[in-house]
């Protein structure tokens, strides 16, 4: 086994503090119980390291960022573990490094080079961002 390529570089705690979403250099996301340290579930999506996680305050939704220039959107059911399905995944123009969610799940955003993105979730579709330059005062 090359531990090389399974550096975890992010971790999210989901809103109850019951499960730990870790991010790895192998593309690897996987989803950890904090009661027990078990893993419950491995995430497979990424083309390349993850950089970033988010898990959503429904405890339903992890975003995902990475490498490969994409951000994922999963569902899956912290609280009865049922298997994750990655929804949607969408490609940007540069590596992504961060990725959040807005506390009330409005808003998704990704750092992607020098832009931030920006994607409305409380329709089915996320339609192409608007992109914000890094370079003008976003506060």
């Amino acid at each position: 086994e090359d531990r090389d390529k399974d550096f975890v570089t992010c971790l999210r705690y989901s809103p109850d503090g019951k499960y730990l979403v870790s991010g790895s250099t192998d593309g690897k996301v996987k989803v950890w119980s904090t009661e027990d340290g078990d893993l419950l579930d491995i995430l497979e999506g990424h083309d390349g390291a993850v950089w970033s996680v988010d898990v959503g305050s429904d405890l339903e939704t992890v975003v995902t960022g990475g490498e490969d220039c994409s951000v994922c959107i999963w569902t899956l059911a912290f609280k009865v573990l049922r298997p994750a399905k990655l929804i949607k995944k969408m490609i940007v123009r540069d590596p992504v490094s961060c990725v959040k969610f807005s506390s009330n799940m409005i808003m998704l955003a990704a750092s992607s080079g020098s832009q931030i993105n920006l994607w409305r979730t409380h329709s089915a579709v996320f339609a192409d961002p608007p992109r914000l330059p890094s370079r003008e005062a976003v506060v």
